[in-house]
């Protein structure tokens, strides 16, 4: 019995770890799939099919790995303001919450979009006249070096910059 028992559990586990295997593996198929489509729709908007090649997987990085390290790096500074303020006494993290970040790749110009309607994330943004604005600008300068930025524009409850390439 324990015989029989011990080759139940060994089945069991190998199904397991083959319905694992199988379902990352179609989440993956998954993911290229939306990868592909995504960047061969730029391609087909855009009239130079090179040019929208190289915008569908720009965008793709902007809105995926850019985004989320420019969140973490904007928690962070704002969680080292508080604390070298005295302002979060309990040691408390805080979280900038936004309603919109988005990269939107056209032709030669790039357009990003934040937008928030949580208080603190509106005043850590127009804070210190809008250092915080001018930091992320430059981050933008710094990671897409052939591109221009103008200023942020102020929209009701966020803010835009456009990019252009030279």
């Amino acid at each position: 019995m324990a015989k029989n028992f011990q080759n139940s559990m060994e089945n069991l586990v190998h199904n397991m770890i083959s319905i694992v295997s199988i379902t990352l593996l179609c989440i993956f198929c998954l993911i290229i799939i939306y990868i592909v489509l995504f960047v061969s729709f730029k391609a087909i908007q855009d009239n130079d099919i090179k040019r929208g090649l190289k915008n569908g997987f720009l965008e793709l990085y902007l809105n995926t790995i850019f985004k989320l390290s420019l969140k973490v790096e904007l928690n962070q500074l704002l969680n080292k303001e508080n604390a070298l303020l005295g302002v979060n006494k309990h040691l408390q993290k805080q979280r900038l919450i936004f309603n919109k970040i988005k990269f939107k790749v056209k032709n030669d110009k790039i357009k990003f979009e934040i937008r928030t309607k949580n208080i603190l994330t509106l005043k850590f943004l127009e804070s210190n006249k809008k250092e915080h604005l001018g930091i992320i600008k430059q981050k933008l300068e710094v990671s897409l070096l052939e591109y221009r930025f103008s200023d942020f524009i102020s929209e009701k409850s966020g803010y835009w910059i456009q990019g252009v390439k030279y």
